[in-house]
């Protein structure tokens, strides 16, 4: 086994140069440096591969999506480039059907869904949405922030968090016009900041992780309906914690027995069993010896997590017993990691 990932980094005021790759393989080893892919993008903070093609968002003033195309050697190659309303661009997710992708605004707010044309290049929006209002919080809810979307397993609706409204909308997935087709909206608990968020494979639980309160909120989705029921809320953070801290990723073990989130200040990984109802077990809190941890990916036993503030990539094992973070395996140096995309 052996797999590609890329790193997604800020560019801005560090010495990051764009996206880069490595290599994973079946012990869990990366190639002791990471290869500079692209230099064309600016703050590619996230990304969404799809096949051959990997998308980008570039967090700037001016919002725009890129696409890639992926070379025989991983190298990268800019085969198209889409301006995007608004600005502050921090995540991307491409369909399971290959036809569109959705780009989530968090300066702005909003998604704007792109069309894919049969060279699986990212055309200008057809669809998209905005919001308004503002959260509890004063000082990170004072307007709308919308952090993350993603198409339901099924493909038939598409989930927008919004960390600035405490609000999960669930549109039909295909656009109507210009607009997308809101269905429903999951209120979440005042100031909780929802920013990420994972189903299970059949997509019947779904599972969101509030930066702001550090706390998972586990739902039974009906995924032919598009509705969810709240079936539990969870705390990231050992009890009695009263540091500063926010949540940042979220994702299920391959075999889907656990789910992780990370945390950054408590610098860890929050680690749960999944019962068999959809909700959860506290099982551990695992100390990392990096800082800022802000996004991870899983491949098969091993968990590949960025280091924002620490300025690194590490590799560590899981147990696939109890699903903790055993010994470390891999490190390597990049300047300001904030995304780890796998090629399947």
């Amino acid at each position: 086994m052996e797999k590609l990932f890329y790193i997604g980094t800020y560019t801005e005021g560090t010495k990051s140069r764009g996206i880069y790759s490595a290599m994973i393989n079946e012990n869990g080893e990366v190639d002791g440096m990471a290869t500079e892919t692209n230099r064309t993008v600016v703050n590619p903070s996230y990304m969404a591969v799809n096949g051959d093609r990997l998308y980008a968002v570039e967090e700037c003033d001016a919002g725009s999506l890129v696409t890639f195309g992926i070379g025989d050697d991983g190298a990268l190659t800019e085969i198209g480039r889409t301006n995007l309303p608004g600005s502050g661009y921090c995540h991307v997710t491409a369909y399971p059907d290959g036809k569109f992708v959705s780009a989530s605004a968090y300066v702005s707010s909003g998604v704007s869904v792109c069309p894919v044309n049969f060279s699986g290049v990212a055309g200008d929006p057809v669809a998209g949405t905005a919001y308004e209002g503002k959260g509890k919080d004063k000082e990170r809810q004072e307007a709308p922030h919308t952090h993350s979307s993603q198409v339901t397993p099924n493909g038939k609706w598409l989930l927008v968090s919004d960390l600035g409204l405490d609000k999960i909308f669930i549109y039909e997935s295909a656009p109507a016009g210009k607009d997308l087709k809101e269905h429903a909206v999951i209120e979440v608990e005042a100031g909780s900041g929802p920013r990420h968020f994972c189903f299970n494979e059949e997509g019947t639980k779904l599972y969101v992780l509030c930066e702001l309160s550090n706390r998972i909120f586990a739902y039974d989705f009906n995924a032919e309906k598009g509705s969810a029921e709240l079936i539990g809320s969870y705390s990231t953070l050992p009890e009695g914690f009263a540091g500063e801290n926010t949540a940042a990723d979220i994702h299920l073990s391959s075999n889907g027995n656990f789910l992780y989130a990370s945390n950054r200040g408590y610098d860890s990984i929050a680690v749960f069993q999944v019962l068999d109802d959809g909700k959860l077990q506290p099982a551990d809190i695992c100390k990392l010896d990096i800082k800022g941890p802000r996004s991870f990916a899983i491949v098969d036993i091993y968990m590949i997590i960025a280091g924002q503030v620490s300025n690194n990539v590490v590799v560590y094992r899981l147990n696939q017993e109890n699903g903790k973070l055993r010994d470390r395996i891999s490190y390597i140096s990049v300047p300001s990691p904030v995304c780890i995309c796998v090629k399947q």
